[in-house]
């Protein structure tokens, strides 16, 4: 392989053979300057080290000038020259390693002017980065179904640790909002959570040479640490993480907030209607206690019948009393969690129905609601003093709502990212 600067050889024969130029040796030199240097990073705590031992590297070349005339040895001296001075030229050292460079030190050329068919000479340059570059190897792909983890796999070149960077183009929005990266063959790391969904469109960048990771160019925090990698064969694992569960349906909390007595046979009930199919991993409900209630508070999700909540229970959550303080004061939100979700239509009216088994009005359940307003427009309240025999409206020919949250896991599923992996392979 011929040796090149910007294109231009610096070795071989030139003009029909009237001279050549021979590269008799060459060097290089890393002139370490602080061995490390710290640098803030983008996350809660800490900063990175960043080694720039070789910070600066000089290739040097000695050679020959070898004409077949003194004349022609002038020709060679100037061709040498007229190539060597440009900032920045691509200085190909051949097998694919490459250097941004510039010369560093003035040419030395010897010989006796008129009388000389060859000359020595001396060359040597700066490289900008210290590590040779050759063409980027990529590997990449499109991934779909991605709750479970993709594996990719690279193999590196060079004398120096590769620093891959991997982009994740996400093409499908829906429910993904964190993704986990690993090197399997060094058992390192990394994760990023976007808290919200990822869109449609959106990039997300680990670049483990500048130790970033990136939503659509700007730089986020992490957990974890970049995950090193090998010189040889790398397995590569990418998990990708749903949070998945959705606020659906919401009753607007008014000014006026009355509070409606929930204890024994009397029970409270709540209809709507679902915007979005799927299970409902949990659902709240504001409220508060007065005294001592002696048992849990009880929500079922039930069947419609009617327009009337109907005998098929769907799910069943408790709410400890334990859990709930004392004052209207106090009044808050409650989460309850059935242990078997129920899985809802959207478009299909269901109910919320409340109840707890014993107590008395004073050591009782206060279950928020609206007081002559519609705050959730898919729904109506019932109250029941009969256990849920009989149901009918507390305020006649006025709109009311208990105060609630309903919340949809929709899953993972119908996402597809398209991926790439790029890295360089960096000799010393």
């Amino acid at each position: 392989m011929s040796i090149t600067f910007d294109g231009n050889l610096l070795e071989g024969f030139f003009q029909s053979n009237a001279f050549e130029l021979r590269i008799t040796s060459t060097t290089e030199r890393h002139a370490p300057g602080r061995i490390l240097q710290d640098l803030d990073i983008v996350r809660q705590d800490g900063s990175k080290l960043v080694s720039v031992q070789d910070t600066k590297k000089e290739v040097a070349f000695t050679g020959l000038i070898i004409a077949t005339s003194s004349a022609n040895l002038i020709a060679g001296r100037d061709y040498l020259m007229s190539i060597l001075y440009k900032t920045g030229g691509v200085l190909d050292m051949g097998y694919g390693r490459q250097y941004t460079a510039t010369l560093s030190k003035t040419p030395i050329i010897s010989y006796d002017p008129g009388h000389s068919k060859s000359a020595p000479f001396e060359l040597a340059f700066m490289c900008h980065n210290p590590y040779s570059y050759d063409i980027n190897y990529v590997s990449s792909g499109a991934w779909s179904g991605i709750t479970t983890d993709h594996i990719a796999s690279i193999t590196c070149y060079g004398t120096k640790e590769p620093l891959p960077r991997i982009t994740y183009t996400f093409q499908t929005a829906g429910t993904l909002t964190a993704l986990e990266f690993r090197n399997t063959t060094t058992s390192q790391r990394i994760k990023y959570d976007n808290t919200n969904p990822f869109n449609n469109n959106d990039i997300v960048i680990i670049d483990c040479e500048l130790q970033k990771i990136l939503l659509n160019g700007n730089e986020v925090a992490y957990q974890g640490i970049f995950p090193s990698f090998v010189i040889g064969a790398n397995q590569l694992y990418t998990a990708f993480i749903s949070d998945a569960i959705y606020l659906d349906l919401a009753a607007t909390v008014p000014q006026a907030l009355k509070a409606v007595t929930t204890y024994g046979s009397n029970w409270e009930a709540q209809s709507f209607v679902p915007t979005q199919s799927g299970t409902r991993v949990k659902t709240d409900i504001m409220l508060f206690k007065d005294g001592n209630p002696p048992n849990s508070l009880i929500l079922e999700w039930r069947d419609n019948v009617s327009s009337l909540p109907g005998s098929t229970v769907l799910a069943t959550a408790t709410l400890n009393a334990a859990e709930v303080a004392t004052s209207w004061n106090s009044m808050a939100w409650h989460t309850f969690k059935p242990l078997v979700p129920a899985n809802l239509t959207a478009g299909t009216t269901y109910w919320l129905v409340l109840y707890t088994v014993g107590g008395d009005f004073y050591n009782c359940y206060r279950i928020a609601r609206s007081w002559k307003r519609d705050v959730q427009s898919s729904g109506q309240y019932k109250h029941s003093s009969d256990s849920g025999t009989t149901w009918w409206t507390t305020v006649s020919g006025m709109p009311t709502d208990l105060i609630y949250k309903d919340y949809v896991y929709k899953g993972a599923g119908g996402f597809n990212v398209n991926y790439e992996i790029i890295y360089r392979k960096r000799w010393r």
